[in-house]
């Protein structure tokens, strides 16, 4: 993915280190870490539920946003949100898949083993254009352009079109309640009908599963991610175009 395919490395890399970090009080203060489970409740969120025993035995469980290798305040709740996710058996299979439990023909070495690695190829690299959510949107529309789809436009042409439709500000900024409906008056207007399906909690946030993305690259269609308050780069759209 663009956020992590330029910069740092991925967190799930380096869990240990960033656990570390993040529980530097409790490990100094004689916890200890006794059971790591890693998770991933929903794009571009890396969690770590781990299990600490104290001086006097008794354990508990910590939440760790490996990104910001910081504990998670599950108190609020968009948080209480993500606690339960973590506690879904589905998304800790979809970590155990991370942890190269699943067959491969493709993987990256770290130390949680391997990571299954897949990209859509054909999708167009557009340089940012009139906004992050018009230019990746036109990336995946523009895929679909060269499969099946010849009425739809292409380049800084149909980011136009998108950036019109979505209201995009002369500033790149866009409403992400304003994304769907513009791809879909996009795609009427070049004949093609076109429901956007997202998966939104009751504030309005995309809480996608590492499942759901993983379906739809492997068959093969590529799909847009919006981010709130992003590690590298803060509120954001990018095109996803594979997994690894």
């Amino acid at each position: 993915m663009p956020e992590y395919g330029i910069g740092g490395p991925l967190p799930f890399l380096n869990g240990e280190e960033r656990i570390s970090k993040a529980l530097a009080d409790n490990l100094e203060n004689g916890d200890t870490i006794v059971n790591v489970k890693y998770v991933y409740p929903s794009i571009l969120t890396y969690l770590a539920k781990v299990t600490i025993k104290g001086q006097n035995s008794q354990t508990s469980n910590i939440l760790v946003d490996l990104t910001k290798s910081q504990k998670i305040d599950i108190s609020t709740p968009i948080n209480d949100t993500i606690k339960k996710a973590v506690d879904s058996e589905k998304n800790l299979k979809s970590w155990e898949r991370l942890e190269g439990k699943s067959s491969s023909t493709q993987a990256i070495s770290g130390p949680l083993n391997t990571v299954i690695e897949k990209v859509i190829s054909g999708v167009p690299q557009y340089l940012w254009y009139r906004g992050c959510s018009p230019t990746s949107a036109g990336m995946v529309l523009g895929y679909w352009s060269s499969h099946g789809y010849p009425n739809l436009h292409t380049g800084n042409t149909l980011i136009d079109q998108l950036a019109n439709a979505m209201n995009t500000t002369s500033k790149g900024a866009t409403n992400t309640s304003d994304i769907p409906s513009g791809i879909e008056a996009v795609a009427r207007s070049a004949g093609y009908g076109l429901t956007i399906h997202s998966s939104n909690d009751s504030y309005g946030r995309d809480y996608s599963t590492w499942s759901d993305w993983k379906y739809q690259i492997d068959i093969g269609k590529p799909l847009l991610a919006n981010m709130e308050g992003a590690t590298k780069y803060s509120d954001h759209t990018v095109a996803g175009v594979g997994y690894g």
